[in-house]
């Protein structure tokens, strides 16, 4: 059937009774209303050449798509951030729980230059504890014997 014929009886209603259950969700037109209605059966069908299952159109479906997939990235690295600065946060809350707790010297409590080079150590530490404690709720079987790259 060409694009610019009209349907005849029988003749690929069918099909375009699929294009329109499928990619015009809220037409439910039965054979009888697509018969009766030919001029409306041609535009149903120039249309579903114009939009996608969900009824955007296909220019617009891209652009969806492009905007989830930059969402899904801004997320990702928002998460990676937000996991670092928790996890930074809980090892100074300790930090501060440990010289609370101790004897300390002034000079030791000021010395951020070595907590400093110490930051990078104690989070990927922290980080693979909280990595291993996931992977052994997910899958308590690897508990009994942690992977070689987790160990302490």
């Amino acid at each position: 059937m060409a694009s610019g014929d009209f349907c005849s009886p029988g003749e690929g209603m069918e099909i375009l009774q699929q294009v329109c259950s499928k990619q015009l969700p809220p037409c439910n037109l039965s054979k009888e209303d697509l018969l009766q209605n030919p001029y409306f059966s041609k535009l149903l069908l120039n249309l579903s050449q114009h939009v996608d299952e969900s009824g955007l159109s296909l220019t617009l479906a891209k652009e969806q798509a492009q905007a989830w997939k930059e969402v899904r990235l801004h997320k990702t690295t928002w998460l990676r951030s937000e996991i670092l600065h928790r996890v930074i946060q809980e090892l100074l809350v300790d930090y501060y729980v440990k010289i609370q707790d101790t004897n300390v010297t002034s000079e030791d409590k000021k010395d951020f230059v070595w907590m400093r080079a110490r930051l990078q150590q104690e989070v990927e530490e922290q980080l693979k504890k909280k990595c291993f404690t996931l992977l052994c709720y997910y899958d308590p079987n690897s508990g009994a014997s942690p992977l070689p790259h987790f160990a302490a």
